[in-house]
Parts: structure tokens; C-alpha cells; sequence
């Protein structure tokens, strides 16, 4: 990645001012950002540079979001090895429960058993659905860095010594996100 020019628009702007040209770039798009952009803070992007800003952005914004979703991973299921089965837990709950409420009537223990059975639903329900998630999430950073990379590619092109290197990072970079 080539380093800001001393020149550029965004040099002049603070992490805070970025992150809310980047903010104005997600909700309202380029051409209101400018104007934005021109109001606040007295600089004028061009749109490409405007875009690339944005771009660049979204990739170091997709890889943070994924560093978090990994680390609450890893918390989620150091908790699940701490706690044991979590879903062996919840059936054991409903046998408990539901036996419980048969033996006494009881129609307080009827609904926590009937509760029970419900969070051992949606749990499931919500292990699917994250699962899927996940995967479009992993699909759409794919996308993503194939997108920077490409434009990076176009920017190198017809130097066979920058495309020999760029070709040897795309292939890294490829390998660590499909793991």
C-alpha cells in the first residue's frame, strides 16, 4: 500500500474527521460527501480520491469487525468448554422441568419447561442462522479484498517486478481468509 500524499485532501484531517468522512461515504455517497466534506472541514476531494479513501477505509473498517467477530468467537466457545454442553444442559433442564410438571401439575413448572424447550429452539435456530452469517460475512471480505487488490493490480500493471510480488501477496492474502 502506497503511503498518503503530503498534498492529499485527508492529510490535514484528524482519525475522528476520517472516521466521519468514512461514516458520510457509507450513508450518503460521493457526491453529498464532497459537499460535506467542504463545509466541515474546508478541503475539497476529488471523487476518485474520495473513493479510494473510502475503499481503503472499508477494508481496514471489514478487517477490525472480522478481529472482533474471531476474538468473540474464541470468548464464546472458551465459555461453552468452562460452562460444558450447553445444549446437554438445556435438555437436561427440560427433562427435569418436564417431569416435574407432569408428576405435580404444577402450571409454573409447565411454563419454565415449555420456556425451556423454546431457548433450546431458538439456540439451535440461531446456530444456523449465524452459521450461514458467517459465511456470507467471510464471502463478502473476499469480495472486498479481491476488489482492492484488483484495483491495486491496475495500478502495477506492466511492471512485471511489482506483478510478480503482487501476484505472490494476492496468494497469501487468499490463503489466510479462506482458513
Amino acid at each position: 500500500m502506497s503511503k498518503t500524499r503530503i498534498d492529499c485532501w485527508e492529510a490535514g484531517l484528524t482519525d475522528g474527521q476520517k472516521q466521519q468522512v468514512f461514516e458520510w461515504m457509507t450513508e450518503f455517497g460521493g457526491p453529498k460527501t464532497i459537499v460535506m466534506v467542504q463545509e466541515a472541514f474546508s478541503v475539497t476531494p476529488a471523487m476518485s480520491s474520495l473513493y479510494r479513501f473510502f475503499h481503503r477505509k472499508k477494508v481496514e473498517h471489514d478487517e477490525d469487525r472480522l478481529r472482533r467477530a474471531i476474538a468473540t468467537k474464541s470468548s464464546i466457545e472458551q465459555t461453552c468448554k468452562e460452562l460444558g454442553d450447553v445444549d446437554a444442559t438445556l435438555a437436561k433442564g427440560l427433562a427435569y422441568y418436564g417431569l416435574d410438571a407432569i408428576a405435580t401439575g404444577d402450571p409454573k413448572l409447565i411454563e419454565k419447561a415449555i420456556m425451556t424447550y423454546n431457548d433450546l429452539l431458538r439456540r439451535q435456530t440461531y446456530e444456523g442462522e449465524l452459521e450461514f452469517k458467517k459465511e456470507k460475512f467471510r464471502n463478502d471480505i473476499r469480495t472486498q479484498q479481491e476488489r482492492a487488490l484488483d484495483a491495486l493490480f491496475i495500478d502495477i500493471k506492466g511492471n512485471p517486478e511489482a506483478e510478480e510480488l503482487f501476484n505472490e501477496m494476492r496468494t497469501v492474502i487468499m490463503e489466510a481468509t479462506r482458513k
